[in-house]
Parts: structure tokens; sequence; C-alpha cells
């Protein structure tokens, strides 16, 4: 009867460290497929093949995942191009490091002084002080056209006048053909960047952030406007019309120690130009939106460029 009882124990004792340790290797796994989860290669993906330049030798650009896609979203509707990245430029004032070729001239009032400024990457939810400035890089995985909307968001959930900032005339001489590559500045490289203010709708109702609607299209939009002289006001309805027509759930990744690099050399350059193109060892976006939306179909998402009081 002893000798049963202490086999007993002994099986139990081994059987216990055995769940002990399924249970550990099962944590750690689940751990590590967590972690793989957070985070993203973008060597990897089909950035790394769209840009031109491929090189075998490109050293990873890992991504963490800050908003995953909403649960239940079909496979089936996230294509492998459809990306939008974008990348948040905030302007500070120039350090003696920095490259005369990044740096930017701005003169805020007509026969006032100029000053130099330098670019510097950010993360998309970073709040802007009044009268700082700001910049943005669009790049579209998928190939087709560039639509960017821009209205102020109040705090009581109002809207300003939305305005289409690009295409125009100013930038690019209107050409809007967007693909992986190409990064589209806004404003334009010939323009100011935007000054952040914070306006009032009503009292009470401060402005809370510059809301920007950034469409890719597979084709040109019809009836909308073609590439105007300049920005142009359009209508609450035609904007609402086109946020319930192409927005799509998206989930967002941003780039993993970046935030504060000052824009590079061939940055700058590939902004200046419609033909201008960023190669794959080029940097890429800070924030990248990975959205539902079935090959050839159009993509929408909002972006917002936060703004707080001093």
């Amino acid at each position: 009867m002893k000798n049963t009882n202490a086999a007993k124990t002994r099986w139990l004792i081994i059987a216990c460290v055995g769940v002990f340790l399924f249970d550990s290797l099962h944590l750690a796994m689940g751990g590590r497929a967590r972690q793989e989860d957070e985070t993203r290669d973008l060597t990897r993906t089909a950035w790394k093949e769209k840009r031109k330049g491929a090189a075998a030798d490109a050293l990873p650009v890992r991504y963490k995942i800050i908003q995953q896609m909403p649960k239940g979203t079909p496979a089936a509707l996230v294509a492998e191009d459809s990306e939008i990245g974008v990348t948040l430029w905030r302007l500070r004032t120039v350090r003696p490091q920095d490259a005369m070729e990044i740096r930017e001239i701005v003169q805020h009032a007509k026969g006032g002084p100029k000053e130099q400024w330098t670019p510097e990457r950010v993360a998309a939810d970073t709040a802007f002080v009044e009268k700082q400035m700001a910049r943005l890089s669009i790049e579209s995985l998928r190939a087709g056209f560039l639509y960017v909307i821009n209205r102020t968001k109040y705090k009581g959930g109002t809207y300003g006048d939305p305005y289409l900032i690009f295409p125009t005339q100013q930038i690019y001489d209107g050409d809007n053909k967007v693909e992986a590559g190409r990064a589209i500045q806004i404003p334009g490289p010939n323009e100011e960047p935007f000054t952040v203010d914070r306006s009032e709708a009503r009292p009470n109702e401060l402005q809370e952030s510059e809301e920007l609607i950034i469409l890719v299209t597979p084709q040109t939009l019809q009836n909308f406007p073609v590439a105007p002289p300049d920005r142009q006001k359009l209508s609450q309805e035609s904007v609402e019309n086109l946020i319930k027509q192409y927005a799509a759930s998206y989930e967002v990744a941003e780039k993993i120690g970046s935030q504060g690099q000052s824009i590079t050399i061939r940055e700058k350059q590939a902004s200046r130009t419609a033909e201008a193109r960023l190669l794959t060892n080029d940097p890429y976006p800070q924030t990248i939106y990975r959205l539902a939306a079935k090959p050839g179909e159009a993509m929408l998402m909002k972006f917002e460029i936060k703004v707080v009081s001093k």
C-alpha cells in the first residue's frame, strides 16, 4: 500500500511539472506571437518591391502597430497594396549640423524677415502648439490619383468649411498621380508650410485639429474640381458623400526609432518635382495606414494635425 501511494505521488509530481512546463512554453510562444502581431517589418512587404531600386540587403524597417484593424474585418478586404504612408513634419529651428539642402526658408509676411527651419519627423498623434509649422508627405503603395481635403475640426463636433488643397496648379502643376516612391508634399514645395492656429467657431468651441481627408482613387473623380489654380472651397455635403462612399476601417503602424529625425537630402529632393522618386533604401513613411480596401478600390482615411494652446 505504501509503495502504491509513493508511485501515485511521483506520477502526480511529474504531471504537475509537465503542465507547468507546457503552460510556460505556451505563454512564451504566445508572447512572441503577440510581439510579432504588434510589429511589422516593411522590408518584407510590397513596399520593398514597389519602390524602385529594390535591394536584397535592405535593412529591416520596423513599425509598431498602434491601432489594430477592427475585429471581424474579413482578410479578403485587405489587399496587399491597400496602404497609405504619411509623414508628419514639424519645423524646428536649424542646428549647425543641418545640411543646407534640407533647410527651408520661411517668410511669414511680405517684406518680413526670412528664417531658416528644418523639418523633423513626428508621430501622427503629435499635438502642435499654436504658431508651430507643419508639412506632410503622402505616399501610396497603390497607384492611383490623390485628393486631399482640409477642414477645421472643433471640440463641439462641428467643422469649418472644407477646401480641396490638392490637386491644385500651385503644386506639381496639378499632377496628382500617386504611387510607391512618389512623396507628395502638402503644402507644396514652393508654398509656405501650415502655421497652426486655434480659431473659434462659436463661444467655447475652440479648434481641436486640422483634419485632412486623404483619398486615393483608381481613376480621376468625375464631377470634381480638376486641379484648380489654388485651393477651392467645397460643400460639406459633397465631402460627406465622399466619406460615406469611400471611407474604410484601417490599421495604424508607427515607424520605430525615427521620431525627431531630420528630413534627408533624398527626401527633400523627391518632394520637389512630380518626376522624382524615393528608392528602396530611402526612408519609409513615418506612419502607415493599412486600409480594408480590395484591389482596385478607392482608399479614404482621415488624418488630424492636433492643435493645443501654449
